[in-house]
């Protein structure tokens, strides 16, 4: 196989996801808030980052990775956006009454989010910038 930009892109996004998750769930193993950094995880959010970095990997080595970009952006900016929203703490200030966040880690989802859009809907595979989502499919 080939290694495409968007290949590229999703290996390290997968690695870093898996890896950052893996050592959020050392530092803050339980369901209570905690501080990472300057990030508030708790289990839940070291959980989503684990298993979307294994999609990711996994992806790579099975030909998926423009498609996990697409959707692993799609997640992110999301889930990013939807932490930039006030009202969408409740139960305790738990973003959708489930899982911490902060607004650092709802800008690094939202960063997150756009390379991989950029990267799954705007580069080809041979790294040429197209200026239509339907072209570069």
């Amino acid at each position: 196989m080939r290694w495409t930009p968007n290949r590229v892109v999703a290996l390290y996004l997968g690695l870093a996801l898996f890896f950052l998750g893996v050592l959020g769930l050392f530092a803050v193993p339980t369901l209570q808030e905690g501080s990472w950094t300057f990030y508030k995880l708790d289990l839940i959010m070291d959980l989503v980052h684990v298993v979307t970095g294994a999609i990711g990997i996994l992806a790579v080595f099975t030909n998926w990775s423009r498609l996990y970009n697409r959707i692993c952006g799609i997640f992110y900016i999301l889930l990013g956006i939807l932490g930039l929203i006030p009202i969408m703490y409740f139960n305790g200030h738990k973003l959708l009454g489930v899982t911490h966040a902060n607004l650092a880690l709802n800008l690094s989802h939202v960063a997150l989010g756009l390379a991989a859009l950029v990267f799954g809907f705007f580069i080809t595979m041979y790294g040429v910038w197209t200026t239509s989502a339907r072209t570069a499919l």
